[in-house]
């Protein structure tokens, strides 16, 4: 008996939008990982005392930045695609339906719409 589904490759086609999408937003979330290091080696530098505080307060605060910013880049490269392939089919994308309770509760017009 021969399992053929064995051979197969799972490789996205980083050719594609969403391959690119993937690829860019994986590279923003190292870039986060690396800012949230120097977050955690900034905070380390503080509390042990082994640097001079001035030092140990820039990695940290400069790590925190980076982390916040890469982060908050690669989670708008993955909406973005969203968006555009919802577009495309003229659905509803999953970034759209996550929005569809506003911070007070209440479901915007077209939300209620819809549902």
């Amino acid at each position: 008996m021969e399992h053929h589904y064995m051979h197969m490759q799972f490789t996205r086609d980083l050719r594609s939008k969403s391959g690119r999408a993937l690829l860019t937003s994986s590279l923003w979330m190292r870039a986060g990982f690396v800012g949230a290091s120097a977050l955690a080696c900034g905070l380390i530098l503080l509390f042990t005392g082994e640097a001079k505080p001035s030092l140990a307060l820039t990695i940290g605060i400069g790590g925190g930045v980076l982390a916040t910013f890469a982060w908050r880049r690669a989670w708008a490269v993955l909406n973005h695609v969203d968006a555009s392939d919802a577009d495309m089919a003229g659905a509803t994308s999953p970034a759209q339906a996550r929005r569809t309770v506003g911070d007070d509760g209440v479901q915007p017009t077209a939300a209620r719409a819809r549902g």
